[in-house]
């Protein structure tokens, strides 16, 4: 009911500090829709500092990985595409000379939306029509899959934004060497009924994903990868999504080109 202004950041910084652990949040676009702030810049800043971050963006060192949290800093710069989740050029030269500096460790990425060719499911309906259903949706957003043709460190990449559960076809997928993992929702704004979130487990030689089901307070192993070989297997069975309300074609035109 009140995304993005200032007290739902403190509302946010207070729930993860409830639990008493290291919590690193990112940005998304419904945190930047709020008409308290003027601009992206000032509600970057205020964000910063709520959440004590030099940056939105930055790196968690995770022993044997390394983390690259990556938020979004533009809403305002694109009248015709409503909740667009853009990373500034600055973000994306700094994400590539991470990803490059560490060239001989795991790399985990997040961001909040997936990135163009990952091959995760996106709403057709909703986020093709928009357009906003990838980073930099109408900004060269091949530029990202492009970095992890390039990178074969980075291991693995989250991403959320669609508000369904995990259970589908295309939630989870491998490409280029990098397991792409849609993240479900915890509360109530779920667009399927389902509450779940993901688990990782890792150490030097490779990754578990688990999908945590919040309603049935199960753990369900999904995934399985080795670094060396890249040796990864589906361990888990998809059920079929309500395909008609979720991942209906694009409906622009009849000669339009429709993206799973």
């Amino acid at each position: 009911s009140h995304c993005g202004t200032l007290l739902s950041f403190h509302e946010g910084l207070e729930f993860f500090s409830d639990f008493d652990l290291p919590f690193h949040p990112i940005v998304g676009n419904h945190d930047m829709e709020s008409k308290d702030f003027a601009s992206d810049a000032d509600v970057l800043k205020t964000w910063c500092g709520i959440f004590k971050k030099e940056n939105p963006y930055y790196t968690v060192d995770l022993g044997p990985a390394l983390a690259i949290c990556l938020s979004q800093t533009c809403a305002r710069i694109n009248p015709g595409s409503l909740h667009d989740v853009v990373l500034d050029d600055v973000q994306i030269a700094w994400f590539k000379e991470k990803v490059e500096a560490n060239k001989n460790r795991p790399i985990f990425v997040f961001s909040h939306a997936p990135i163009f060719a990952s091959r995760l499911r996106v709403l057709q309906n909703l986020h093709i029509h928009t357009p906003n259903a990838y980073l930099n949706h109408v900004d060269r957003p091949e530029r990202f899959i492009e970095i992890v043709k390039q990178n074969d460190n980075i291991k693995v990449w989250f991403s959320a934004h669609n508000h369904l559960g995990q259970n589908y076809e295309y939630s989870i997928v491998e490409t280029y060497g990098c397991v792409f993992a849609h993240v479900g929702v915890m509360a109530k704004i779920t667009r399927d009924g389902t509450h779940q979130g993901r688990l990782i487990r890792f150490d030097e030689s490779g990754f578990e994903l688990l999908t945590v089901d919040y309603d049935l307070q199960e753990k369900r192993l999904d995934w399985r990868s080795t670094y060396k070989g890249n040796h990864s297997k589906r361990l888990f069975k998809p059920s079929k999504p309500d395909e008609s309300r979720y991942f209906a074609p694009s409906a622009l035109r009849e000669d339009a080109v429709c993206l799973n």
